[in-house]
């Protein structure tokens, strides 16, 4: 494997790059990195995590393969979640053991932070022009779907009002308090923080401290609480990322340096039942299923792995998976800094989090790596153990009918008379004002319902106090008071 990154600092006045040219920067510094003159002849598919940025192109992995100075024999456009890198580098790894393809380039990237600013003066981003005669590219995977029809009707369909539920939820499994736990996800993200400082591609390097993390202040506005602004992703960045991927034989023939080789070992993946359906939302048996068939596969776990990165979208993301693939030492958790301070580029962070993986492995010659790439709401996982020390030959397994044996809760919709509350949130609004609230509620038969709070001096509660388990009802128009 080679890797390239690239991250353009354009908060910092570095020139804005249009997308395609930002994400061949990337893949040019992979290429690079192989250090062989055959390299770049030697790819015959480029393969680009959708990007959103890149969306209005018609064949953007073959803008990008140019601008590279490659001529692929195909061109694919990868759709799905933050899951997609994983996916993508497990296909590429079985393409590659079949004889459909010789080398392989994936790309992911995003120029997030300069289209929002070129929107905001009602300019866009011009990208270069594409080849008249291109056409669409290859698709491989399918977007993804995450919400419940019982969670969109009152509105309940983005990550930043998903992930702080499953936060409280796993807090009541702690048994911390409110403000203990605030606390802790202070330290948490703090040494999120002191792995960004150490990573020059990381988009924040400036040194946060535990207590400016976990305190609301109105630079560090609550989100959705317990979270503030500097506890969740940040996709307003500049920055791609890329690998080489190429078989044993096809490295040798190249004359890329033996000691620089790091191997992709095995891949687990699975998808999670949506939302509403989980049995519980503070643990994720997800996670717990694809980390039991990983080492079904190699006899190895994701706790033996000295170097970590684990997806970091939002601090109840890195906690669950952490704890469900026995990461509980107290190691790193992230080889970049994670999503707030390395960069949260959409879909493609993973692709950062195997580069940043694969510099470790080459300074720690045969020690083991695990990266995870999360869509959704932990709603698709895909775990992969890499090594300077090959496996006789590279396994994946798919953990899903492990996943669909496990019960699903029950759903409830309409009015509830008498419930508790299982989990909650309050979104602000950008002026650092409560806005609403969401409850999920625990029905006195086990079922799930949902509510929206509105009343202020109960928002006020749900921010300040613990309210799990304290007596609900929700009317027929969705609306949730707490007893």
């Amino acid at each position: 494997m080679a890797v390239g990154q690239h991250t353009q600092r354009t908060n910092e006045g570095a020139e804005v790059l249009p997308p395609a040219v930002l994400l061949a920067a990337a893949l040019r510094q992979a290429i690079e990195e192989a250090d062989s003159p055959g390299a770049a002849a030697a790819v015959d598919s480029v393969r680009l995590v959708r990007s959103l940025a890149a969306n209005d192109l018609r064949n953007a992995p073959a803008l990008v393969a140019r601008l590279a100075g490659l001529r692929p024999r195909e061109t694919v456009l990868v759709n799905g979640g933050g899951e997609t890198p994983g996916a993508a580098l497990a296909r590429a790894c079985e393409d590659l053991a079949a004889g459909r393809v010789e080398m392989v380039a994936l790309v992911s990237g995003e120029a997030w932070f300069s289209r929002t600013r070129a929107e905001r003066a009602g300019t866009v981003l011009v990208d270069e022009a594409e080849d008249d005669d291109v056409g669409p590219p290859l698709e491989h995977g399918s977007m993804i779907e995450f919400v419940h029809a019982a969670e969109r009707d009152l509105g309940i369909v983005r990550p930043i009002q998903e992930y702080p539920l499953f936060e409280q939820a796993y807090r009541a499994t702690t048994g911390r308090s409110v403000a203990e736990h605030q606390a802790h996800l202070g330290r948490l993200m703090a040494g999120f923080s002191e792995a960004a400082q150490a990573n020059p591609y990381a988009w924040d390097r400036a040194p946060h401290s535990a207590d400016e993390i976990a305190t609301p202040t109105r630079a560090n506005r609550y989100v959705g609480s317990p979270y503030t602004k500097l506890m969740v992703s940040n996709e307003q960045v500049d920055m791609a990322a890329a690998m080489l991927v190429t078989t044993v034989e096809r490295a040798r023939s190249l004359g890329l340096a033996e000691d620089r080789w790091v191997y992709p070992l095995a891949a687990a993946s699975g998808a999670a039942p949506l939302i509403s359906e989980r049995l519980e939302l503070g643990d994720s048996v997800l996670a717990r299923e694809v980390g039991v068939a990983l080492a079904g596969l190699t006899d190895r776990h994701v706790h033996d792995a000295a170097h970590v990165d684990l997806y970091s979208c939002f601090p109840s993301a890195v906690q669950i998976q952490a704890h469900e693939l026995g990461i509980l030492d107290g190691r790193a958790l992230s080889a970049t800094g994670g999503m707030r301070f390395s960069g949260g580029p959409w879909c493609g962070y993973a692709m950062h989090g195997f580069a940043a993986v694969v510099d470790r492995l080459r300074r720690d010659p045969g020690s083991l790596g695990a990266v995870s790439a999360n869509g959704g709401a932990i709603t698709k996982l895909v775990v992969t153990l890499l090594s300077t020390t090959p496996s006789p030959s590279f396994a994946y397994t798919s953990a899903q009918a492990a996943i669909d044996a496990h019960p699903r809760r029950a759903v409830r919709t309409g009015a509830v008379a008498a419930a508790t509350v299982e989990a909650c949130t309050v979104m602000h609004e950008r002026d650092g004002m409560p806005g609403s609230g969401i409850v999920a509620c625990r029905t006195p038969e086990g079922a799930r319902a949902w509510g929206i709070v509105r009343a202020p001096e109960e928002l006020a509660a749900m921010v300040a106090e613990d309210v799990l388990g304290r007596p609900v009802e929700v009317d027929a128009t969705g609306t949730a008071h707490l007893a």
